[in-house]
């Protein structure tokens, strides 16, 4: 005699209905999470100098293929640089949430050749904490004077520039004027001062990737932009970046205040 069966079978029941619902739930949740998490990227997603068209004369300069990007300012070897904050005036907002600000609109125009372009900008953009940078820039060891270099213009024999450029908040800032080094300058290690950024975000920030999920960004990086000629008229650029540690000194007036602390 032949067994009854008595186990589970797909049908019009109960827990088929809360089985097709569970996989409907995960297929939804599998769409959501990474349309999410790639969406809140994008709207808070910037590059180095990107506002570099807003700085009169480096905006002739500056090619990014012709750049050379420097993670670790130890790297570099071409001058020797000393960049550092003289103050940091954080701006205390509790705890900046970019989700309410720096909203990223892309605008598609087409020319009358039918060429597409696509310009961003940002709608509820924050004026947020401000350093005020001091740098010096001197010859390396290795060279006794400048006859290894071409003047730019002028007895201008650098151009440089500052930027922050912090992803998922959306913190886009340059500095509004090009930062000249003359030869004397150079040779003296003179040190320039008052060039000052004001972030689009306060520090510590955050930006939801995927409710309840959020992104903590504590500092911000800082990109130190240099054009120069060499004796045969070559031109090199480089882009260093900085870290907060490394440009926050002892003798820094202000820092980031930390709600947390």
């Amino acid at each position: 005699m032949a067994s009854d069966n008595k186990g589970w079978r797909p049908g019009r029941n109960l827990l088929t209905l809360i089985l097709v619902i569970i996989l409907f739930a995960l297929i939804l949740l599998c769409i959501y999470v990474p349309t999410t998490i790639v969406s809140n990227y994008k709207a808070g997603k910037v590059t180095y100098f990107q506002d570099i068209d807003s700085v009169t004369d480096l905006k002739s300069v500056y090619n990014e293929d012709e750049i050379v990007y420097y993670e670790n300012s130890s790297d570099y070897k071409d001058w020797v640089i000393k960049l550092e904050a003289y103050e940091y005036k954080d701006v205390q907002d509790a705890l900046f949430i970019a989700d309410n600000y720096n909203k990223r609109v892309e605008t598609t125009e087409k020319d009358t050749a039918g060429t597409e372009t696509t310009k961003v900008t940002y709608e509820d953009e924050f004026s947020g904490d401000k350093i005020n940078f001091s740098i010096t820039i001197s010859l390396p060891e290795d060279k006794a004077d400048l006859s290894e270099y071409q003047t730019i213009s002028s007895s201008y024999v650098i151009y440089a520039g500052l930027s922050t450029a912090t992803n998922w908040i959306a913190d886009h800032s340059v500095y509004s004027t090009t930062i000249k080094f003359t030869s004397n300058n150079i040779t003296s290690a003179k040190t320039l001062t008052g060039k000052t950024i004001t972030c689009k975000a306060s520090y510590p920030a955050k930006r939801t990737i995927c409710w309840p999920v959020v992104k903590n960004v504590d500092s911000p990086d800082v990109y130190l932009y240099l054009y120069f000629k060499d004796s045969k008229g070559k031109s090199h650029q480089a882009v260093i970046r900085y870290t907060y540690k490394e440009y926050m000194t002892a003798d820094t007036i202000g820092a980031i205040v930390n709600p947390h602390d």
